[in-house]
């Protein structure tokens, strides 16, 4: 099943910056998932269970690197991305 989820990270410290640049990164590393940036969030489209496994590892590792954030997910079934005709 594809999905789409748009993501916001808020950081619990004044240098915040570090910690959001750093999970970007590391879902950009995945091959199976597409990332999109905007100014307000990050979103990432593929297959679910794809896409909640690198969730999973890549929050636990902000948590472990960063220390408290708050992540808020949007979770739609389906690949939702804009195409160049939007």
């Amino acid at each position: 099943m594809k999905a789409s989820i748009d993501i916001s990270l808020y950081p619990l410290n004044q240098d915040y910056l570090p910690a959001i640049d750093a999970f970007i990164k590391a879902l950009k590393q995945y091959p199976d998932i597409d990332v999109v940036e905007n100014d307000l969030t990050t979103q990432i489209f593929g297959d679910f269970d794809v896409l909640m496994a690198c969730l999973q590892t890549e929050i636990r590792g902000s948590f472990l690197e960063f220390g408290q954030g708050v992540f808020t997910l949007k979770v739609l079934k389906e690949d939702l991305r804009r195409t160049q005709h939007d």
